[in-house]
């Protein structure tokens, strides 16, 4: 089987939807968004995601299929950060290492686009996400009690790579 990561085209947006959806569904309390939330948008809206020049949106392949997803944002907070946004690897296809390839992506895309930091943050009981981050050399900068969208008050940790 062979691995693969690119970006998403718009013309795929369905696939990614459709990805998207069942993250959020199978994970409640570990995305910024809801599923509920994301039923509700417009075709457009996924297109003009995947169509974005200041977002990095990509799809993990085994062979041809569509297996994951991720992506990276610029922070709202400082133009010189990139946030690491939604990903996600369908379960059968987790522990393969294959989040090294999410990363390396997103890592890229961001040194690319000239920023100097990526952030990233997980929920303290998402233990695959914190310990990816470490492998990556994140460093964690704060920790704070958060809602998530599943009804839980869980730690958010939050951690930062200087590029």
């Amino acid at each position: 089987m062979n691995f693969s990561i690119r970006p998403m085209q718009p013309g795929e947006w369905k696939f990614f939807r459709d990805m998207r959806l069942k993250a959020l569904q199978m994970h409640p309390g570990f995305y910024a968004g809801t599923y509920e939330a994301a039923l509700k948008k417009p075709p457009e809206e996924w297109q003009d995601l995947l169509a974005s020049e200041d977002k990095g949106v990509f799809g993990l392949f085994a062979d041809e299929y569509l297996i994951g997803i991720t992506g990276i944002f610029p922070s709202q907070k400082d133009p010189n950060d990139a946030v690491f946004v939604m990903s996600f690897i369908e379960p059968d296809y987790r522990g393969l290492g294959l989040s090294k390839r999410l990363y390396e992506a997103r890592i890229e895309w961001a040194r690319a686009h000239g920023f100097k930091k990526c952030i990233a943050s997980h929920r303290g009981d998402n233990i695959p996400s914190r310990q990816a981050m470490v492998a990556y050399g994140f460093q964690l900068t704060h920790e704070e009690q958060t809602t998530w969208p599943d009804g839980r008050t869980e730690t958010e940790y939050h951690a930062e790579l200087v590029l």
